[in-house]
């Protein structure tokens, strides 16, 4: 378990679900993406009266943000990198 803060936000990364590195699906070219598991259970106290399964819920963070995540979440102290690497096309200039 590690826990991240981002602003104003903390997350328990046990709970992150997905990370989306480069989330082309957003309004910015530079946003990561967590999607995070809100448990089920109650909250006690809560003034909403709040209870049950919450679900998941997405979180996207832009800019600096994104670029504190994405280094977190790419540090190999962090994450075991299973990406293919892609070949490296060599010419020798011979025809």
């Amino acid at each position: 378990m590690a826990l991240i803060r981002v602003g104003s936000q903390v997350f328990n990364t046990d709970y992150i679900v997905r990370v989306r590195l480069y989330d082309s699906n957003s309004f910015s070219n530079n946003c990561v993406t967590l999607l995070v598991d809100e448990g089920a259970g109650e909250f006690n106290g809560d003034v909403n009266g709040m209870s049950g399964h919450w679900g998941l819920q997405s979180y996207s963070f832009y800019n600096e943000q994104a670029d504190m995540l994405r280094g977190f979440f790419t540090s190999p102290d962090y994450v075991i990198d299973l990406t293919v690497p892609q070949p490296v096309e060599t010419t020798t200039g011979a025809e």
